[in-house]
């Protein structure tokens, strides 16, 4: 067992031991999942023609973490990958482990109890019944291999081609008209032959304060912040003010940059390790407040995301 896993593990296991006496209560944000033709249709009024980097895309992150490891650590999300389509999101983040060439959900080392077939199937559903809507899913290897003969890039290849056309793998940033429909792939995982190439360049903001930039393809880049392991709130929302900024101020051209803004992460001090809910609070909380100060925000990226969030985020585009 890895040692971050050890350890999350046995302070989880402390925690059941000192709290295992009282009552567990749940602890998600919960929010409006009520849909409406609004949510589920609000990228047939965008102009087709523009380009995705200068969209402001609803996101989830650890889009299929819906559970807890005792209770205490590990969900990211209360709403389902349908719910969540349903109230206009169009980013999802998946962690999956590759089990006997086949892919779970996973959160660290948690199973979410959600194959990748099934996030395929609600989201082919979903754009079915909603053709003029598109999707960008970023793919992340998460956890160990397991009794697999074929590369975590091979697998994935197998498990997308029975999608088709449905299924967009370009390197480059597209417009939106190319992938209405479709789902437009943001690799995560080395040996990625498939989709935008976010394994290389990125850089992991578990001790310090970042955002970072890097090139996708000849012409493309990726902007990130994804500043998630921290002590001070304010950090935190200074990056995501900085990130907005940087997308308000943004305008397309022939080389064009792709932001995705992460609004999640936990404390360095709190209890359990990766317990999210306590950031969340306050970083949608903020969101609600200030998101309309900015013009646009790129891929915005949170942790129990509501019906309105995703709302203050989409109906920029229009």
């Amino acid at each position: 067992m890895e040692k971050s896993t050890l350890k999350l593990t046995l302070c989880s296991l402390a925690s059941f031991l000192i709290l295992g006496t009282l009552p567990i209560v749940g602890y998600g944000l919960k929010g409006h999942n009520v849909s409406d033709s609004d949510s589920r249709n609000w990228m047939k009024n965008v102009d087709g023609s523009k380009s995705i980097d200068v969209l402001s895309l609803p996101g989830t992150h650890d889009s299929g973490a819906t559970h807890n490891f005792m209770d205490f650590s590990g969900k990211c999300q209360d709403l389902s990958i349908k719910n969540q389509l349903e109230i206009g999101v169009r980013f999802l983040d998946l962690r999956l482990k590759q089990v006997n060439d086949n892919f779970a959900v996973y959160h660290s080392f948690i199973n979410e109890d959600l194959s990748f077939d099934d996030v395929m199937a609600d989201c082919t559903s979903f754009l079915k019944e909603h053709p003029t809507e598109a999707l960008v899913i970023s793919i992340k290897k998460e956890d160990s291999t397991e009794n697999s003969t074929l590369s975590f890039d091979d697998a994935l290849k197998t498990r997308l081609a029975k999608y088709g056309t449905g299924i967009y793998t370009s390197r480059d940033i597209p417009v939106l008209d190319a992938i209405r429909g479709k789902i437009s792939i943001i690799s995560r995982y080395y040996g990625s032959t498939i989709g935008i190439d976010a394994y290389q360049g990125w850089v992991d903001g578990f001790k310090d304060s970042n955002t970072f930039t890097f090139d996708i393809s000849e012409k493309n880049k990726l902007h990130v912040q994804d500043f998630y392991h921290f002590k001070d709130m304010d950090l935190k929302i200074q990056e995501i003010k900085n990130c907005l900024e940087f997308t308000s101020g943004y305008s397309t051209g022939e080389n064009k940059t792709l932001t995705m803004n992460f609004f999640s992460g936990y404390f360095e001090d709190g209890f359990p390790p990766t317990y999210s809910v306590p950031v969340a609070k306050k970083a949608n909380a903020w969101a609600k407040d200030r998101l309309d100060e900015y013009s646009s925000t790129g891929i915005a990226i949170f942790d129990f995301i509501t019906k309105d969030i995703a709302k203050a985020v989409w109906s920029k585009n229009l």
